[in-house]
């Protein structure tokens, strides 16, 4: 169900890409996390698990500290897989926090494949690591 108000509110950008092991992406998180359905490659059908409850993914909007240039810098990394949900969870527990923040900075690394059902297609495997944004300091550089 797309309409131009769920158009509107779906982050923008490229989608961060992790093709060859060790491909990584630095992100400063620039919006809230959002969340939608998956896809079925090809036909774009929504997916469902077995149970027919929804297969979900979330987005998190940022700017590519990495990027070649300012124009290319908006990127949106789909959190699509467990495992990265995972590696993601682990980075944010051992900051303390509960989700991604606004001005915090992710950093996602396809780290290599794991085992799966599937030996010709095993599932990728991911560390991550996340910093908190930046407490404001006061106007005289305290916490006035």
């Amino acid at each position: 169900m797309t309409n131009a108000f769920v158009a509107a509110a779906t982050p923008s950008g490229k989608y961060a890409k992790f093709k060859t092991v060790g491909d990584s992406i630095t992100l400063k998180i620039t919006g809230k996390v959002t969340e939608r359905q998956q896809r079925e490659y090809g036909t774009n059908e929504p997916k469902t698990f077995p149970s027919g409850d929804p297969i979900m993914e979330q987005l998190i909007p940022g700017l590519d500290l990495n990027a070649p240039s300012e124009e290319e810098a908006p990127t949106v990394l789909c959190v699509d897989k467990k495992t990265m949900r995972a590696a993601i969870g682990k980075a944010l527990i051992e900051k303390n926090v509960g989700e991604p923040q606004v001005n915090g900075t992710i950093k996602v690394t396809f780290s290599g494949y794991g085992v799966g059902k599937n030996p010709s297609n095993p599932p990728k495997d991911f560390t991550a690591e996340y910093w908190p944004a930046q407490a404001a300091a006061g106007a005289w550089g305290g916490d006035n």
